[in-house]
């Protein structure tokens, strides 16, 4: 597989599931639907323990990370994503995330709330994303203001329609 894009996940694994399919899915403008024509994707589905509610394990999944960044070194990719949010967290103490061509979910956010012009957010996240103010001092640096949901946790697509507000609705999967 030439230079694939590579998801990291397991964070919240149906998550990383949805985010694979979506990637898919916004490729067929670009092929008729043959398979050879769609990209190569890498899911890296990782069982890391749960370091958002106990930051004591924060440095064993940092360690998880990094082991596999060797793996991932040989694979080229053309786009490394991890799938969670509050993991991003982590990506200043993961090389890897320096080392290839990295997207950053919550960059990929701040982008989607610059394009919808809104005033005010409404960012419905894990506690951890929340007290950590990983959104709120992203959009402070951008200068981001929006008037709409923000959808700040990889798992919460997974339970809200975003038709059921009547709110713009900004899913942070969607925005890749």
């Amino acid at each position: 597989m030439h230079n694939p894009i590579v998801i990291i996940g397991g964070m919240g694994p149906q998550a990383s599931h949805r985010l694979h399919g979506l990637l898919l899915q916004k490729s067929e403008p670009f092929h008729s639907g043959q398979g050879h024509e769609y990209p190569g994707i890498m899911h890296c589905s990782l069982p890391i323990e749960d370091f958002i509610s106990d930051r004591a394990k924060a440095t064993a999944a940092v360690s998880q990370i990094n082991n596999l960044s060797q793996v991932v070194g040989q694979l080229q990719p053309a786009v490394t994503v991890l799938a969670c949010n509050t993991a991003h967290l982590l990506v200043p103490l993961v090389p890897m995330f320096l080392d290839f061509s990295f997207v950053s979910m919550i960059d990929a956010v701040i982008a989607a709330c610059r394009r919808t012009c809104v005033q005010k957010i409404g960012l419905l996240a894990s506690p951890t994303t929340i007290a950590t103010g990983l959104y709120a001092t992203a959009m402070a640096e951008q200068q981001v203001d929006c008037d709409a949901i923000l959808l700040g946790c990889t798992e919460l697509p997974l339970a809200f329609d975003d038709h059921r507000f009547s709110l713009p609705v900004i899913n942070c999967r969607s925005t890749f």
